[in-house]
């Protein structure tokens, strides 16, 4: 699969989720959980949208610090 397509994917979720928080005046994080889920629904996108090793590490290194707070 081509990095950039999947690139392109993400970076459009993202765009799309600021661009309707804007709009509606709700925050940004509501908003791209949002269209994370409603993106995650649709039929034949897990194919496209796949779940690499830089996503893994940077979901992994923005739960390091409220997990180390917890403690």
């Amino acid at each position: 699969m081509n990095i950039y397509y999947v690139a392109a994917i993400w970076l459009g979720m993202a765009l799309l989720a600021s661009v309707v928080s804007i709009k509606i005046a709700v925050p940004a994080a509501l908003i791209e959980i949002v269209i994370g889920a409603l993106a995650g629904n649709i039929p034949g996108i897990r194919e496209h949208v796949t779940s690499t090793d830089v996503v893994v590490f940077l979901a992994s290194t923005g739960t390091l610090p409220r997990s180390a707070a917890l403690r």
